[in-house]
């Protein structure tokens, strides 16, 4: 059940449906003779007890089937402060009757509001810690359970970016960049059928190995730049900047590419740390396929409707693309959070009607209309990598920071066309965490080790970084100590 796309707004339905199961439960309590429900009525074992406990009443149902109306409707409602108002007065409205006799009104409506307030905060923190907690079995599941990261993955459904980006976990670091931002490209994918996109004709070979440890992708390449991460089992799909010509200092067994230019390594260590010589013509030995210039059947009049809005049907491939994403820009809006979870988000939805989504929606219709206007493209998963860490003096590629984007090919070789609205990094960076400062110290101090752990940078200073460590072990201790004494303050 899990493992379904849609489980979670399957168990929502299933919550909401409550009420509706439990209705014949209050008909029979109303319209029985004596406005009670005996226990032998529901449980066949209590008419084995004798007469007085079979027919021992049940408590009145009313009370707790109008709770239960409440949480179905909670189920369904877009969290917003109409509905917890709705439901203060509801609630006030069922409980009057029973005060008790001799109750002042006023005590009461003190005592009443009292509880509402404190039930706002409540449900403030809850649902804090539902999205925590959802973000972690999300994880987990993903990297456990059902292989979302396997690196051996031919395909990606629509949605799974956005269920996952807004984790804060540190997965790679980038030494060498430029301060501005860089698109790391993991895989590509150029059929989509069924709101996934599948990675066709994408068989890897062996990359040829130079060295111990040098990895040969194409020729060229002018800069270069140190990655550092993890590999989950010692395999993975390595987030690479476009272009990259050349992999070296990367420790492991066997090298891949495809076609479609995803690179994948396997046989190596937990913990990699290797540098990549870029800066290549992307489209050298990858020209397009076929399927890199389909639309389905179903899609096309929505699509080409688009493409007609966007002015984007004729002239030179570039300025189609150029005027896709930047009608994208201007129309549409970014989110992560599509408030209806009973709908089915399709593209054709995303294009006609919702006009506004998460990266991949932009993704793939920008892919869709580029096809239609007769410009090959690919659809391309990765991560924007834009934010730098004073700590570690740079760059930091968080869970949050995935992205996807299209990739047109023009004049012989593969763009970038990225149809996003720009601001989108900014706006998942304003919702992190509190405690994310914590959080990337206790990462950058187990990064620490497991570099001194190797050797250093190239197994020379193993005492500098030993020191090094020492210092933010005890600033650790010490951010704990005041954010402990900030709660004993407050309260």
């Amino acid at each position: 059940w899990l493992a379904l796309r849609h489980g979670a707004e399957g168990m929502l339905e299933a919550l909401v449906l409550l009420p509706v199961l439990f209705f014949p439960l209050l008909l029979l309590q109303r319209y029985g003779a004596t406005g009670k429900v005996p226990l032998s009525a529901l449980f066949w074992s209590m008419r084995r007890l004798g007469p007085a406990a079979a027919n021992r009443p049940l408590a009145s149902v009313d009370q707790g089937y109008f709770a239960l109306c409440l949480l179905s409707a909670a189920c369904a409602n877009p969290r917003s402060p109409i509905f917890f108002a709705a439901a203060a007065v509801l609630s006030a409205w069922a409980l009057w009757p029973a005060r008790g006799a001799g109750r002042r009104p006023v005590v009461w409506a003190v005592a009443f509001g009292a509880a509402v307030a404190l039930g706002w905060g409540l449900q403030l923190s809850l649902v804090a810690a539902q999205a925590r907690v959802e973000q972690m079995a999300l994880e987990y599941l993903r990297d456990h359970v059902f292989g979302a990261s396997d690196a051996f993955r031919a395909d990606t459904a629509i949605g799974e970016i956005g269920r996952l980006k807004l984790s804060d976990r540190i997965l790679w670091r980038i030494e060498g960049a430029a301060s501005g931002p860089l698109l790391l490209r993991e895989a590509a994918y150029n059929n989509f059928a069924s709101d996934t996109w599948f990675a066709q004709m994408a068989e890897f070979k062996p990359l040829p190995l130079e060295g111990e440890a040098s990895w040969l992708i194409a020729p060229g390449g002018h800069q270069r730049l140190r990655l550092s991460g993890s590999l989950r089992q010692g395999r993975g799909v390595l987030p690479l900047p476009p272009g990259t010509a050349r992999l070296d200092a990367l420790n492991v067994g066997k090298a891949e590419v495809n076609p479609l230019g995803a690179v994948r390594v396997s046989d190596g260590p937990e913990a990699v740390s290797f540098e990549a010589q870029w800066g290549a013509i992307e489209g050298a030995g990858y020209e397009p396929f076929p399927a890199d210039t389909t639309v389905p059947v179903r899609l096309l009049p929505v699509v080409w409707a688009a493409l007609v809005q966007a002015r984007a049907v004729e002239g030179h491939a570039r300025d189609r693309a150029s005027a896709i994403a930047g009608w994208f820009h201007r129309e549409y809006l970014y989110t992560t959070r599509l408030d209806s979870w009973g709908e089915s988000r399709s593209i054709a939805q995303f294009l006609a009607k919702d006009r506004r989504g998460h990266c991949e929606y932009f993704a793939t219709a920008a892919v869709l209309m580029l096809r239609a206007a007769g410009v090959p493209a690919r659809y391309v998963t990765g991560y924007l990598a834009e934010e730098w860490s004073d700590l570690e003096q740079a760059m930091v590629v968080r869970a949050r920071h995935g992205h996807a984007w299209a990739q047109a090919w023009i004049d012989g070789r593969w763009e970038v066309v990225d149809a996003t609205p720009p601001g989108w990094f900014e706006a998942e960076a304003a919702e992190a965490a509190r405690w994310q400062g914590a959080f990337d110290l206790l990462s950058w101090l187990r990064f620490r080790f497991e570099r001194w752990r190797a050797g250093g940078e190239g197994g020379s200073g193993g005492g500098a970084n030993a020191a090094l460590l020492a210092a933010a072990t005890l600033m650790t201790c010490w951010m704990a100590w005041r954010m402990t004494r900030s709660r004993q303050a407050v309260a």
